[in-house]
């Protein structure tokens, strides 16, 4: 198709705009250390937020309601905060204390990734006798809501003994023991 365009750019450049799963909203990064977002129907565009430095990092939540975005905060780390284009909230999600960039939603929108420098484990340098903390970036995965379970969320296999044994005999629902003779 022909290219058209939809709204006049706030800074004097852009980023690259990342455009909704259901194609009504696009967002983008300005030279101005602000993120942007365009109703791709009128063209009117509004200021989502703010940072420190340049806003580079966004992407959208699978049913277009969130952006998830990576702000500079004083203090030189990056951190993770969500809007919603609902109710036109912006949320923290990782703390400023820790460096976390590279925000990224499961397909179902239930989860949201970010790396995130937090993993402490120092020792010592066989020079000097300093520490050393090398390797501090890991993946993280944020539940989105109350009711998301962890994959690995440890259970103690309380519910798998009472099903099997009812009465307190040791046997299954079916007389069977688990057991073995020594």
């Amino acid at each position: 198709g022909v290219p058209k365009k939809l709204a006049d750019g706030k800074g004097g450049w852009n980023f690259a705009a990342d455009i909704s799963p259901d194609g009504k909203w696009a967002v983008y990064g300005d030279n101005n250390r602000k993120l942007q977002l365009v109703n791709m129907e009128s063209g009117s565009t509004s200021e989502v937020d703010e940072s420190e430095w340049e806003i580079r990092q966004y992407t959208w939540s699978p049913n277009s309601r969130c952006i998830a975005y990576t702000v500079a905060n004083k203090n030189e780390f990056s951190s993770i905060r969500v809007y919603d284009t609902q109710d036109k909230s912006v949320h923290n999600v990782t703390d400023e204390m820790w460096n976390s960039h590279s925000p990224a939603w499961d397909p179902k929108g239930k989860w949201l990734y970010v790396i995130s420098g937090r993993y402490m484990n120092p020792h010592s340098s066989a020079n000097d006798w300093s520490f050393i903390v090398e390797d501090i970036e890991r993946i993280y995965g944020l539940a989105l809501d109350t009711e998301t379970m962890s994959p690995y969320q440890y259970t103690d296999g309380d519910d798998e003994d009472e099903d099997k044994d009812k009465d307190g005999n040791g046997d299954d629902e079916n007389g069977k023991s688990d057991k073995k003779d020594k």
